[in-house]
């Protein structure tokens, strides 16, 4: 990414991210941040990587496997942006370094209430700083060695980099002096910052002479052949789709057949999904019959001997006579309330699935749909990740089929469990434990869970406990990924996974404790709220 390139990747973020809240920060890796944005344009994710062989600045739609417990950089880097505004975005000089700026909007007055962001371009010395007020580094994604001429120490000053050029001259790189050279000498290269600094742009792909992307300009060049470019509508979505391509290096095959597995894999889900919300449509009809069975109970109740494991009454409803199954161990006025529940579950299960059946069928539709699109990508061997639409149909297959993560390895200290049996899942990054029984139960309570995680059972009832990793107090826990692993805690509990909506209480592990005395599993807590919802293990 050359100087021209990464000012108008700054071009098309000032409006975009300025005002912008930062809802996340997320580091997969030692060489690269995500920052998820939001703001009245929607949603956006900001990649940053300092990696030698392809340092980028660009919005991302990447959904990297996120490391089990976040890495020291994106600690301290949640700590201080996380919550706050971007206030601006700025290339302070014709070098290849990007400031950005934040302001907390709830700073604490013993802390840092602006910070910036400086990511510095430079080939294998590219690298992520984060200073505070008055420019103390206090956090480092590359650190620097100490016998560096520039070590960058966290507690100190900032200080620029080694041969730094602030002048009209810069450090413009071969290829922009060649483009300034054809546009008729080297003043034209501050022309050139000026104009990609500003919008409107109209951007190119440029393509090696055999037809390979090689990188993104926010305009046209005039020293290379016109074929070689082409037109698209967005700089770092042009640079993300090359990073794509680069990553995949030559199994491009490989890829697409992994489409097309993901594509196979949501298909058989929604038709198995189908077929359950089906039946379930199905049984309703037996709500009546149940309802019906528990009237007669109680308009019998004389006719029904205690203990009797079944019993004839009169069938008010049809004529003639009804033979009903009964819990011996249950009064007769338990058992027509049990009818009566029944009645009421088929109900309830028969309304959510109605509603669901038909998202689900037209998600089947929608994958049906591309895969036939895929069929048509394919038809003339591997598709150019720069085609338009390409992006289109993996942005629609991401949306719709998300690429499932790799596994990864549990944290130092919870691979093994001593034994006891707890399923790891990962819900957007975040780490999510569930005990598989009583004692597994007990040990995630007492010897797992931290106090700022969040912990969730089902209410009034026995079942599974649930804990999500939280990596700090400030950590804000979307309510989407709580509602997620609530219905996963649903599912694993006996009481309700066949239930149609089930109750789970979520209070944060330091509001919960273990009764001295009692059973494994056993958990009292207090300032915790309940959320309905509907279990499921997802897919």
């Amino acid at each position: 990414m050359d100087l021209i390139s990464l000012a108008g990747v700054v071009g098309e973020l000032t409006p975009l991210l300025t005002g912008a809240s930062v809802q996340k920060v997320q580091q997969p890796d030692k060489s690269s941040v995500y920052i998820q944005f939001f703001s009245r344009s929607g949603a956006f994710k900001l990649r940053i990587a300092t990696d030698h062989t392809a340092p980028r600045f660009h919005i991302s739609t990447r959904k990297d496997p996120q490391p089990p417990s976040p890495l020291g950089f994106c600690q301290v880097a949640r700590k201080h942006i996380e919550d706050s505004i971007c206030t601006r975005i700025e290339m302070p000089g014709p070098d290849r370094i990007v400031w950005m700026h934040f302001e907390n909007r709830s700073p604490d007055p013993k802390g840092d209430s602006r910070c910036a962001f400086i990511f510095e371009l430079m080939g294998r010395n590219s690298n992520l700083i984060l200073v505070g007020n008055s420019g103390v580094v206090r956090g480092v994604l590359r650190p620097i060695a100490a016998t560096s001429p520039r070590p960058l120490k966290i507690g100190q000053k900032y200080t620029d980099p080694p041969g730094l050029r602030t002048d009209v001259n810069g450090s413009y790189g071969p290829l922009v002096d060649r483009e300034a050279a054809a546009l008729g000498g080297p003043e034209n290269r501050a022309v050139l910052l000026a104009r990609a600094l500003k919008l409107p742009h109209s951007p190119v792909l440029v393509a090696d002479a055999d037809g390979t992307p090689e990188f993104a300009w926010p305009f046209l060049l005039k020293h290379i052949p016109a074929e070689r470019q082409t037109d698209i509508t967005n700089i770092s979505r042009a640079w993300d789709n090359i990073t794509r391509s680069q990553q995949a290096d030559a199994t491009s095959g490989k890829f697409w057949q992994a489409v097309q597995h993901r594509l196979d894999d949501a298909l058989t889900y929604r038709e198995k999904r189908t077929a359950e919300l089906e039946r379930t449509l199905a049984e309703a009809g037996r709500a009546q019959v149940d309802e019906e069975t528990a009237s007669l109970i109680m308009g019998q109740l004389g006719n029904i001997a205690p203990d009797a494991p079944s019993v004839i009454l009169e069938d008010w409803f049809n004529g003639g006579s009804r033979q009903v199954e009964l819990d011996p161990k249950l009064t007769p006025v338990e058992n027509a309330n049990k009818w009566f529940a029944k009645a009421s579950k088929l109900r309830d299960a028969a309304e959510l699935a109605d509603g669901r059946l038909a998202d689900t069928i037209s998600e089947r539709s929608e994958i049906a749909g591309l895969s036939v699109r895929l069929d048509t990508l394919l038809a003339g061997g591997d598709p150019d990740p720069s085609d338009p639409d390409v992006i289109d149909f993996l942005t629609e297959l991401d949306a719709i089929a998300p690429e499932r993560k790799a596994h990864q390895q549990q944290a130092a200290g919870e691979s093994k469990w001593d034994g006891h049996r707890i399923r790891t899942y990962d819900i957007d990054g975040y780490t999510f434990l569930v005990g598989e029984n009583a004692t597994s139960n007990d040990y995630l309570l007492t010897r797992v869970a931290r106090p700022q995680d969040i912990w969730m059972h089902i209410r009034a009832g026995t079942g599974a406990h649930g804990v999500i990793r939280v990596d700090s107090k400030e950590t804000k826990v979307p309510e989407k990924l709580i509602r997620r692993a609530a219905a996963i805690v649903a599912a694993k509990s006996d009481a309700t996974r066949h239930a149609s909506v089930a109750a789970v209480d979520v209070a944060e592990r330091r509001h919960v404790r273990k009764p001295r005395g009692a059973k494994p599993g056993m958990a009292v807590y207090s300032q915790c709220r309940t959320i309905d919802v509907a279990p499921d293990l997802g897919h």
